[in-house]
């Protein structure tokens, strides 16, 4: 059964179709506006689902920000009772989330600040906002500084509801702050108690610090400096200088110490690079010393102490030379008086030749300290030339001598004649540090010195050594004097005594120097000196002299031995600039029984030469001098002769014994060299050696 609804049994009562036709219309229409409404209705429940959704998300979204953030959100009322407080508020004060309901700011303020904070609410209420600093007790009672910001909180009305602010709790940086001052003032005492300038700059130049020794240097107050480009100060020459140096000390990583001069001074420069967490350079400081004035007075120093070591030089000689002069002088004036002849005369002769002989050696000695006479070396064991001349040296008085050797010592090249004198001076010292007799103990070793304990000159020192030490046990040397103690002529005796007048010690310094080895001195006083010589042991030279020797006249080392069938005779040509030399040459080669012709220069020596040569009676040698005044020399001429005649023998002579081509005198086309002045032995021997050898006219002597 259909079931009808009231309204239409309500319209079927209606028996007007008009009036029922006006109703069902109006009937429709009122259900079309419902239906449309409940549509608006339902689109309008759906959006504010939707908005509350939104409000949900965003609550949530400004709760995670609230929650999460760093610094510190509180909110609290207009009485100062806290509504909310964010985790970062909880950690710093120490308080749970439920402690914070119904707690009052007020309550989390030190004693001394309670007071004020009644205005703080009011001065909000009345500005809208309020900002500063702020000392605030978390639960432990330990005080934190907070940088707060607050600001007023209304109602939809405009009616303010509470108090909303952010803060940060700035206590460590307010320490970390305090303690970089109290850093910054230590570091500007610490730089200002530096007697020298020091600057403190950034990779790119930029001053960081600066003492007032600085400051005043640059003409520039420290506000100046500060911040501003350190190489700014400089002329760009002066800057680009410094600037390399920078880059230096940057790229390395490693200090740097240079000397600067610049407008008439003179700095010490020391930079040192302050380095990053990885090594990296992060700022550089530089420390200045103006050494102007130190330079100065430790050049006046210098000079004076020149001065007075040149004084007791020029003292020493004139008083050698016054005693050997007299001497010569004496035993002349004697031979003069001794006119008939007979054996006084031979005697003073002979007495003068000896003094003679000691100036010859006395300036051998002035010319190894001058320049460094080049020693003639033979490589050998050190062992023999020590026991010989030890026992030579302390022959005949109170002092003997134990000798230690080690077995296999290492061979050294070295001068036996330049040696033995320095043997000879280090033993004398030692015997006359001991006037009441006694033992001296002697070492030869072989030693291995570390490289760093070696000295660092240019005489090149190696690791393996031979060292001869000399010990004695006498009355020591005070440290003062050790420093002088190889100074010519430095002595502590009274002048006018033989003793303290020599060239001993300071010609074996030059002459262990040339062997490019050293001497260490060890003394105290009254408890015996300790002198060792460092000789650089050779284990590769071969046995031969290592350089062309010159020929000497005593001892006999390097003068070759020759048959006793060489007879002296032969024509011999001479030249020399000095008349008196060429007088006394010419008599010595005719008492030996040589043929003599002179030369005043070598211009001329070349045409009496070639003349004699074009005309079949050739010289059997020439002497030539090395150096000639205004004239050509032995060096030139030997050339020319040799041009002439490539089998020309020839010797060079010369005062200067340590000149190159003296030294190597058959690089240059000598057979042989004769030092002045001479003694007549030993130049009959040179000549008997120069003739003995072969001649070779096919081929031309190597020249330099």
């Amino acid at each position: 059964m259909n079931k009808t609804s009231p309204l239409k049994s309500i319209l079927d009562k209606i028996h007007d179709p008009d009036l029922r036709s006006e109703i069902e219309a109006s009937i429709d229409r009122h259900t079309r506006e419902l239906k449309l409404s409940q549509q608006e209705m339902r689109s309008e429940i759906e959006k504010h689902k939707l908005t509350l959704a939104a409000l949900k998300a965003n609550e949530r979204k400004f709760r995670d920000i609230f929650e999460g953030v760093s610094d510190l959100l509180l909110c609290h009322d207009l009485e100062g009772r806290i509504t909310d407080a964010n985790p970062a508020w909880k950690k710093v004060c120490g308080y749970e989330s439920d402690e914070w309901r119904g707690m009052n700011i007020r309550d989390l303020l030190p004693e001394d600040l309670a007071p004020e904070f009644p205005e703080y609410l009011r001065r909000i209420k009345r500005k809208g906002a309020a900002a500063g600093l702020m000392r605030i007790k978390d639960r432990a009672g330990h005080e934190h500084m907070l940088e707060y910001k607050t600001s007023l909180a209304y109602d939809g009305s405009g009616v303010p509801t509470g108090v909303r602010g952010s803060g940060r709790d700035i206590t460590e940086e307010i320490a970390a702050k305090a303690a970089l001052k109290e850093s910054e003032r230590r570091l500007s005492a610490l730089l200002n108690a530096i007697t020298e300038a020091a600057v403190l700059f950034d990779c790119n130049g930029i001053v960081l610090a600066a003492n007032q020794i600085a400051c005043k240097r640059l003409g520039k107050s420290l506000q100046e400096l500060m911040g501003a480009c350190i190489f700014d100060f400089f002329s760009p020459e002066v800057a680009a200088r410094l600037w390399s140096t920078a880059k230096r000390v940057m790229e390395t990583g490693l200090p740097v110490r240079e000397e600067d001069r610049r407008e008439g001074r003179i700095f010490d420069n020391h930079w040192f690079p302050i380095p990053k967490a990885d090594g990296s350079v992060r700022q550089i400081a530089v420390f200045a010393m103006d050494i102007t004035d130190t330079r100065r007075a430790e050049n006046e120093r210098i000079r004076a102490e020149k001065l007075e070591s040149l004084r007791m030089l020029a003292a020493g000689i004139a008083h050698d030379f016054n005693n050997l002069l007299t001497g010569v002088l004496g035993f002349l004036e004697l031979a003069s008086m001794s006119g008939d002849g007979g054996p006084a005369l031979s005697d003073h002769l002979e007495k003068a030749k000896a003094n003679c002989r000691r100036a010859v050696h006395l300036t051998q000695r002035f010319l190894t300290l001058s320049k460094g006479a080049a020693p003639c070396k033979q490589k050998g064991s050190l062992a023999p030339i020590v026991r010989d001349y030890s026992s030579l040296v302390l022959a005949g008085s109170p002092v003997s001598f134990q000798l230690h050797v080690d077995e296999n010592l290492w061979p050294v090249a070295f001068d036996e004649v330049q040696i033995a004198d320095v043997l000879t001076a280090v033993l004398t010292n030692a015997q006359e540090a001991m006037p009441g007799g006694g033992t001296i103990e002697i070492a030869v070793r072989n030693t291995l010195l570390d490289p760093e304990k070696a000295p660092t000159s240019h005489y090149n020192p190696r690791v393996r050594y031979v060292t001869i030490q000399v010990q004695d046990k006498g009355i020591g040397i005070p440290p003062e004097h050790i420093p002088k103690l190889f100074d010519p002529y430095f002595s502590t005796k009274s002048r006018g005594t033989q003793k303290g007048m020599g060239l001993g010690l300071a010609t074996s310094y030059a002459v262990i120097r040339n062997h490019s080895g050293f001497i260490d001195v060890q003394s105290v006083v009254d408890g015996g000196t300790t002198i060792t010589i460092h000789l650089p042991a050779d284990s590769e030279t071969p046995l031969e002299f290592l350089s062309g020797s010159t020929l000497r006249q005593a001892p006999d080392h390097g003068t070759p031995s020759h048959p006793a069938a060489v007879s002296r005779c032969g024509k011999i040509l001479i030249m020399d600039d000095e008349e008196m030399i060429l007088d006394i040459l010419k008599q010595m080669l005719t008492l030996s029984g040589y043929e003599s012709v002179t030369a005043g220069n070598g211009e001329e020596a070349i045409r009496l030469f070639e003349g004699a040569k074009n005309r079949g009676e050739p010289f059997d040698a020439v002497l030539l001098d090395l150096t000639v005044r205004g004239g050509m020399g032995g060096k030139e001429t030997i050339e020319a002769l040799l041009k002439i005649d490539p089998g020309t023998k020839a010797i060079v002579s010369s005062g200067y014994v340590e000149d190159p081509l003296v030294q190597d005198y058959r690089k240059f086309g000598f057979s042989a060299a004769a030092s002045k002045p001479y003694d007549i032995k030993n130049l009959q021997r040179i000549l008997e050696g120069v003739l003995a050898q072969p001649s070779d006219r096919s081929t031309t002597p190597r020249n330099t």
